[in-house]
């Protein structure tokens, strides 16, 4: 019986019947052929089989926890320590995947947070708090990465998990409702875009407060609807608010305020306010410079706003130049 469960863990994760047959008899006359199993008794040659086969798709980390296994006696191995062997596993995982987030790595990220869904689903469940918040990290990392349609199917999901397991006014389901409007935005949805970020809005000034770092992030993103339907009064408004209330309660130079500030700056443009525009992106780019370093993806952007801004004004060289940087910059961060 043991064999049969091993052969059946191995089918469910793995492969199908056909291929798992093929696998064990392999493998099984490889240890006919060995010495040290010469004679051994059939039944504990297929159940060394099973595991051996399971045990050479396992990592060095896993491989290493179950020879430390194997010094303990049965009765003291329990199931949560492998739960919490699982858990420092994935914590390891997520230290990096936050290093590739806030480097704007978006590439690298999407790479190891399929990894980490997918390892969380086996172990956590597909409901577990984890395994959603993987989902929402993934579905942020596909718009970047301009996979709308994935990102928008896997927003959807959590969103409909959320309102089941949380309710609807919980902050989690919130902030996934936001990151559906974030998607809608970059598709050109913007009425429904607008609609559910009008939603989470009243909801977070309900349940947060005005000045909650994600009701004011939640202010922002609707005011780039705006910005994105044309309405630039309607948008400079909304900016300008948060501004104020992001260097309040955040500080100058947190991300949320720079990114409000270089929206804002986009707006002046838009607006025709030039001199207004350039003097709020210069500002913008040294302090993204000393917060997120020369290379990352909001720095480039604002540094290409401005080389915009510049043509605008007629001052071409200052635009080339900076459009030569940015770039410069992003090559070498592709080649890197």
């Amino acid at each position: 019986m043991l064999a049969v469960a091993q052969a059946g863990a191995f089918i469910h994760c793995y492969s199908s019947l056909p291929e798992y047959q093929e696998l064990y008899q392999r493998e099984r006359d490889n240890l006919l052929q060995n010495e040290e199993t010469q004679g051994q008794d059939p039944h504990q040659l297929a159940v060394y089989s099973t595991w051996r086969l399971s045990y050479e798709k396992l990592d060095e980390s896993a491989r290493t926890f179950l020879q430390i296994c194997s010094c303990l006696h049965h009765e003291g191995i329990s199931e949560e320590m492998f739960e919490k062997a699982a858990v420092s596993q994935l914590q390891l995982e997520d230290t990096a995947l936050q290093a590739y987030l806030d480097q704007g790595r978006w590439k690298e990220a999407e790479a190891l947070l399929v990894v980490v869904m997918e390892k969380m689903k086996r172990l956590l469940g597909e409901d577990h708090p984890g395994t959603l918040a993987a989902m929402v990290n993934l579905a942020s990392t596909y718009r970047y990465l301009d996979h709308l349609k994935d990102a928008e199917s896997l927003e959807v999901m959590v969103m409909a998990k959320g309102k089941q397991l949380l309710g609807d006014e919980h902050p989690e389901t919130l902030t996934v409702t936001g990151n559906l409007a974030r998607t809608y935005r970059e598709q050109g949805r913007l009425e429904e875009a607008e609609a559910l970020e009008v939603l989470v809005l009243e909801k977070k000034k309900l349940l947060l407060g005005d000045d909650h770092p994600n009701t004011l992030r939640t202010m922002l993103n609707l005011a780039v609807t705006y910005w994105k339907q044309g309405r630039w009064n309607d948008a400079e408004a909304l900016q300008v608010v948060t501004m104020e209330k992001m260097k309040r309660v955040l500080g100058d130079h947190h991300i949320y305020t720079l990114e409000n500030m270089a929206n804002l700056a986009n707006t002046y443009r838009d607006q025709g306010r030039l001199k207004d525009a350039e003097t709020l992106s210069v500002e913008v780019i040294e302090k993204m410079k000393r917060v997120n370093g020369d290379d990352h993806p909001h720095t480039l952007k604002s540094m290409s706003s401005l080389a915009a801004t510049y043509r605008d004004l007629g001052r071409l060289d200052d635009a080339e130049g900076l459009e030569v940087a940015v770039e410069e910059n992003r090559n070498r961060c592709e080649g890197s």
